[in-house]
């Protein structure tokens, strides 16, 4: 009753539930079992969503459902904790919970006014990755997101599972099954890529590694492009990094005397604030910059630092730092702005849901939507 309140208003219709199943053994076989039952009375290829409620936040009942779900029978699904049901907020949680389940099947809760020499004919990428074990040499399962219009808010996956040695050709390989599904759903390939690469070692920037492999990366799919069309192609990557030791404060009103600022005057920096001098390395090798994306809730701000690694496009540093800011705003599983661009964020979010759930990968046919919100 709630959901169905709170979904009129943002244009999101609930029809009334194909069916429910009430469990009595709420162990993962329990929820197995009735899982299967319930799917089994269910018309082919007719359920949209699945909503389960869940008894607790356990990891293990949860990948279980999304791993028969979306990778065994590619059918979206939304978890619900059954405390939630009776709290005090269940406006709010309902509400959120409608905007999560519109993104998963092909919504688009919000949008950004994305600048007009980015908006046609342009797609933005990110890439992120998450390790299961800590051992460095073990597999990696990595995540390629690309929007698909003009306006950002619609999107495409790839996930693979890769070593080190591989991830070259694993990138080449998912960018352009990305640039494959972008010209069969506009009719035209993108004359520009942004490629936002997150959670990059730093030590291949200091050994330079990282350039050599963008520019390889950048030929292949250059060499791609050119059989497939006569128009120019741009290609910008970005490396994005989270984790680092640099912090930026301002002040409260001038400093203008020449004296020391006291540590009280000192306060985090609004967000949107950009860097990109004194502090930046002047190595010559590109744009880069720091971003405070968002209001630090308690402590000092950590900015995301941005290296333009190599760019063949047509955009100034100026449309690209505003773009950047822009794009974290655009992940629906958060009503304000989060760390990085919204395709590194839903790659990140994918990845570690594959690498857990679905070893086999998400079932192609849920490619197009947002279903590990």
């Amino acid at each position: 009753m709630t959901m169905h309140k709170v979904a009129t208003p943002l244009g999101f219709r609930i029809r009334k539930p194909a069916s429910y199943e009430s469990l009595q053994d709420v162990r993962v076989q329990g929820y197995m079992r009735s899982l299967e039952t319930f799917i089994g009375r269910q018309p082919a290829d007719s359920l949209q969503m699945v909503l389960c409620v869940l008894p607790n936040n356990k990891s293990e009942l949860y990948y279980a459902i999304k791993k028969r779900l979306s990778q065994d029978l590619g059918i979206s699904s939304q978890c619900l904790l059954a405390k939630n049901l009776t709290s005090k907020g269940a406006m709010s949680i309902a509400t959120k919970l409608v905007i999560q389940m519109s993104a998963k099947l092909g919504g688009e809760p919000w949008t950004v006014q994305i600048p007009l020499s980015l908006r046609e004919r342009c797609m933005t990428i990110g890439f992120d990755f998450y390790q299961k074990s800590l051992n460095a040499a073990s597999p990696k399962t990595g995540a390629l997101v690309g929007t698909l219009n003009d306006d950002h808010s619609r999107y495409f996956s790839v996930t693979f599972n890769y070593r080190n040695e591989e991830l070259e050709q694993r990138l080449r390989e998912g960018i352009i099954r990305l640039l494959e599904e972008f010209k069969l759903r506009n009719h035209y390939l993108p004359t520009n890529v942004i490629f936002y690469h997150a959670t990059i070692d730093e030590a291949r920037f200091t050994n330079g590694t990282i350039y050599t492999a963008a520019q390889n990366l950048c030929d292949e799919i250059t060499n791609w492009y050119r059989g497939q069309s006569d128009s120019e192609f741009g290609f910008v990557y970005i490396g994005v990094t989270k984790q680092h030791n640099t912090r930026i404060l301002t002040h409260r009103g001038s400093c203008g005397d020449g004296n020391p600022v006291a540590p009280a005057q000192m306060m985090n920096p609004p967000p949107g604030t950009i860097l990109d001098k004194d502090i930046i390395a002047a190595d010559g090798r590109g744009l880069e910059f720091y971003l405070v994306p968002t209001n630090a809730r308690q402590g000092t701000v950590r900015p995301i630092h941005y290296r333009v690694i190599l760019d063949t496009g047509v955009f100034s540093g100026e449309v690209i730092k505003a773009y950047t800011y822009k794009m974290c705003h655009l992940y629906y599983n958060w009503s304000g702005a989060v760390n990085v661009p919204s395709t590194c964020q839903y790659a990140g979010k994918l990845a570690k849901q594959a690498a857990y759930a679905m070893p086999s990968g998400p079932n192609t046919k849920l490619s197009p939507l947002l279903h590990y919100l």
